[in-house]
């Protein structure tokens, strides 16, 4: 059969190695993650196993990572790294050189006297510690990834009786000798790993910069739980120091302020919401079903820091997608309103995407904050949005006003829709916002400026004044008379 080389061929490529190219390897670096968070938890009986099983893990899925960066030329270097850590280790528990004077007590199956699991350290370490080394100093770089590596290892394997350093160091029971050992063992193996599989020595694997800020972690949090937060702290210390030195400064910065962003941007709702309920005194709301059903674009005056959060709040109740266009400036400045719904002036197709996919878009047609009163001429954004999505545009006055309570108070109404098609549709807007602003302000003009005017819903209990909080022992205090 003509056919049957290159059936086999494509088994051959679907079995060795496009199965770990697809990603499958990765799964391993997974499940080594899960199986290190109880490591602390189990007890000492369950930690040699556990260590086997995760080291194991560890090695399976670095071993996938050097196959997509280096090809068929992994898998002998991973066997070279294999016999290196082993001759390493047996050279060193019988001379003390490189590491100092140590022996083995209790680490499961060996070979000569060195337990397996050391050899297998040694290949997934130096793989990872390439992977995060900086690039111009890649063979020193990974020696000093491994020694901040060892800096929590070490200690914890000393502390957990698999061996022992004679004399005991001062560093948790390790001399400073071993350290050095290590970044020499380092720098060999780091050499000997790219001259076989080059491939190792280019580039960055995000995956390896994860799983050894994941270990800086594990070796932080787990060294303080079997009693050595000081080495614990060391260590992890060290491998951050590592990444970030590799990332350089500016990656470093970048990626902090991400991730204080992300953190923040988890909290917006809560701040939003909470605001709202500290700063006023309540939030009332006039024609909230005037909001079609889809996406629609909302044009409100803007005279307040506050009308962005009561639009918000209107898309939360209404449980409606939301997007609000913002000042690119401000934008910049608190851009951890962007997964909630912000983007830029000038993203218009931003914009028209998510009209379509029925969110409501927030414009403040002033094109930006304005003194309280009649709207001035209004900018064409909201009635271009509008007429180019084929939505309907639903004019919003927006007033918040000091009354008759020690903070101010909200008020929000909601005009009719007005039809996309109508070519007079930047005129309709202006007029429709004209008379509801207009209305609002003679609403409120007209009321008791401590009743709630005609009409209005709350919508949120803000922050009663002292009078009203006092209120109760006022009544009782009648009803003792």
């Amino acid at each position: 059969d003509a056919r049957s080389p290159s059936r086999i061929a494509a088994l051959r490529a679907r079995v060795w190695p496009g199965s770990w190219r697809v990603g499958g390897w990765r799964a391993a670096l997974v499940a080594w993650a899960v199986l290190m968070v109880p490591v602390p938890l189990l007890g000492e009986t369950a930690f040699v196993p556990l260590a086997y099983l995760s080291t194991a893990l560890l090695t399976l899925g670095t071993l996938g990572l050097a196959v997509e960066r280096a090809g068929r030329r992994a898998l002998p270097a991973a066997l070279v790294a294999l016999a290196f850590g082993w001759g390493i280790e047996l050279l060193g528990s019988r001379t003390g050189v490189p590491f100092g004077r140590y022996h083995y007590l209790t680490a499961g199956p060996e070979l000569l006297g060195v337990p397996l699991l050391v050899p297998l350290g040694w290949f997934a370490f130096a793989v990872l510690a390439l992977q995060v080394a900086p690039g111009r100093l890649r063979w020193p770089g990974a020696a000093a990834a491994l020694v901040a590596w060892d800096l929590g290892l070490d200690p914890l394997m000393v502390r957990q009786g698999l061996w022992r350093f004679e004399p005991a160091g001062a560093y948790a029971g390790v001399p400073v000798m071993n350290f050095l050992g290590w970044a020499a063992a380092g720098v060999a193996l780091a050499a000997l790993l790219v001259w076989l599989a080059p491939g190792l020595g280019r580039g960055r694997a995000p995956e390896a910069r994860i799983v050894y800020l994941a270990q800086a972690g594990f070796i932080g949090v787990g060294l303080a739980l079997f009693g050595l937060p000081r080495a614990g702290l060391v260590a992890a210390a060290a491998m951050v120091a590592v990444v970030a030195t590799a990332l350089g400064p500016r990656s470093v910065r970048n990626g902090v302020i991400a991730f204080l962003t992300r953190v923040i941007a988890w909290w917006v709702p809560i701040i939003v919401v909470g605001s709202l309920r500290r700063g006023l005194a309540g939030v009332w709301v006039r024609d909230e079903g005037a909001l079609p059903e889809g996406g629609a674009v909302v044009a409100a005056n803007h005279h307040s820091w506050w009308d962005g959060y009561l639009l918000f709040l209107a898309a939360r109740r209404r449980r409606r997608p939301f997007t609000v266009l913002m000042d690119d400036r401000q934008l910049a400045r608190f851009p951890f309103f962007r997964p909630h719904g912000a983007i830029g002036a000038g993203e218009v197709r931003t914009a028209l995407v998510r009209l379509a996919g029925g969110h409501l878009v927030a414009v403040f047609p002033e094109a930006g904050l304005k003194s309280a009163g009649s709207p001035p001429a209004l900018a064409p954004g909201a009635a271009f949005l509008a007429r180019r999505g084929r939505r309907p545009l639903v004019p919003v006055a927006v007033r918040v006003t000091m009354r008759g309570s020690q903070r101010p108070e909200a008020f929000v109404r909601f005009g009719a829709p007005l039809d996309p098609a109508r070519k007079d549709l930047g005129e309709a807007l202006q007029a429709a916002l004209d008379d509801l602003v207009q209305g609002l302000d003679a609403e409120l003009a007209a009321c008791d400026p401590e009743r709630t005017p005609p009409g209005y819903d709350r919508w949120l209990a803000g922050h009663a004044s002292t009078d009203r909080r006092m209120a109760w022992g006022v009544r009782l205090w009648g009803r003792q008379a």
